[in-house]
């Protein structure tokens, strides 16, 4: 398994699922600089998606998930914006790694597929509306 991402620390796999087309997810974490860790999808059975780089192809009806690392000592936060016509953002939570330190977390979303058609979901990393720390964009065609 490699990894491609911000650190430069070892890599470890946590959970793995497959779906019924044949597509691998796999969740885990980077301990590299910078990277806090991914803990396991609070949602079982549903695909999490990490890769920008294709568009995601799901079928109306099925529900995605995405989830984030959150060091946020600086009060950052990650929001979503999503086309409401084709999708529904069905829930969002955080998970403390280390309940005394409420700054290290993950950021869970899970969305449910309404419309067919194309549209994309953008993630954003920031400190309230001030200042953009990063950025993901996903692609989605629901069919």
């Amino acid at each position: 398994m490699s990894y491609h991402g911000p650190g430069n620390g070892s890599s470890e796999a946590h959970a793995i699922t497959v779906d019924k087309e044949g597509n691998t997810y796999i969740t885990g974490e980077n301990a590299g600089s910078g990277v806090s860790k991914l803990t396991q999808s609070p949602y079982p059975n549903i695909p999490v998606y990490t890769d920008m780089s294709q568009t995601i192809q799901i079928k109306v009806g099925d529900e995605l998930a995405f989830g984030f690392d959150t060091f946020a000592p600086g009060g950052l936060s990650w929001n979503e914006n999503h086309d409401d016509t084709r999708l529904s953002l069905e829930d969002e939570q955080g998970i403390s790694l280390q309940p005394n330190y409420p700054s290290n977390d993950n950021t869970w979303f899970l969305f449910k597929a309404l419309k067919a058609g194309k549209t994309r979901i953008t993630f954003t990393y920031s400190q309230g509306s001030s200042h953009v720390n990063d950025q993901k964009v996903f692609n989605i065609e629901v069919k």
